[in-house]
């Protein structure tokens, strides 16, 4: 695996990289019942805030339930009860990952127990990305494995395991989506509309925010935060989490985001001059941006 970021990633600046790969590097080591800070945040201009990745690893229970029946066999002495197994497979080492909800510290041992120095952690994830490397570091070395039989969301194959070099030696982070629970907050997502995510097929962009909450309710979803976009004429812009009587009806929605399981978040493009304390903030963070290439819209993997 060659690229260990998304295909939209790729368009990003490299700022927009570091703060992907700080935010999850956080979510490696945080505890399960601590949910992700999200405060409002300095940005470019017209930018996406949020988590995406790209199909890849950890599969559904059904896929996992169904590899758990699977006879291992090869340098891993681990038990049904293991979190990973791993076989042989002629010149290749094939971990499965028998228990999605697994701890970090027991992931990284069942490694471990294969031969591997690979640390790997679980993330709640969107729908559409269950099963996803979202993060891989010194993994060229490493592929998936995918279960023909299983679907994600998108429509993919759900990933159940990798296939790594039997001549393996090095140090590879490896972080894989899983499906969020009842509650949890994404930690990576596709956009709300891709396929497999709650508004499916559903076409928010440029609608006001009255027009967009009614869609969104049709749909049984609920809107966790309002993301409202402040920009400055030279470039410089920041993200501020607003409540919902802050906010003009007829502002428009430049996207909708997951934020957790029938949650999302509403990215809005406000009128009107920057209020005092939004523009202190955007001042205080320092000079804009260099010039980027705008967002790519993404329509799910």
């Amino acid at each position: 695996m060659t690229d260990p970021l998304i295909p939209e990633e790729r368009d990003l600046p490299s700022g927009r990289h570091a703060l992907r790969k700080a935010h999850l590097m956080a979510e490696m080591t945080r505890p399960v019942t601590s949910p992700p800070q999200e405060p409002g945040s300095a940005r470019p201009s017209r930018r996406r805030s949020r988590l995406a990745g790209r199909p890849a690893i950890a599969a559904a229970a059904a896929a996992v339930a169904a590899v758990a029946a699977t006879v291992v066999t090869g340098q891993n002495a681990s038990t049904a009860q293991a979190a990973v197994t791993c076989s042989k497979d002629h010149d290749y080492v094939v971990a499965r990952i028998m228990d999605p909800l697994a701890g970090h510290e027991r992931l990284r041992n069942d490694f471990r127990a294969c031969g591997f120095d690979i640390d790997l952690k679980l993330v709640p994830v969107s729908p559409s990305v269950v099963g996803s490397i979202v993060m891989m570091e010194g993994g060229q070395k490493i592929d998936t494995v995918d279960d023909p039989s299983c679907r994600t969301a998108s429509g993919a194959q759900c990933p159940i395991g990798l296939r790594i070099e039997a001549g393996f030696t090095g140090k590879a982070t490896v972080v894989l989506g899983r499906a969020a629970r009842s509650g949890e907050p994404y930690a990576s997502t596709n956009t709300s509309t891709a396929k497999g995510e709650a508004l499916e097929g559903v076409s928010v962009e440029g609608r006001t925010v009255a027009e967009a909450e009614t869609m969104i309710a049709q749909r049984h979803v609920t809107i966790a935060r309002y993301n409202v976009q402040w920009s400055l004429p030279d470039g410089r812009g920041y993200g501020d989490l607003t409540s919902r009587p802050k906010i003009d009806p007829a502002w428009r929605v430049t996207s909708v985001e997951p934020y957790a399981p029938g949650q999302v978040v509403l990215m809005i493009d406000p009128a009107g001059p920057v209020p005092s304390d939004i523009r202190q903030k955007i001042e205080g963070a320092g000079a804009p941006p260099s010039a980027v290439p705008g967002a790519t819209a993404t329509s799910g993997s």
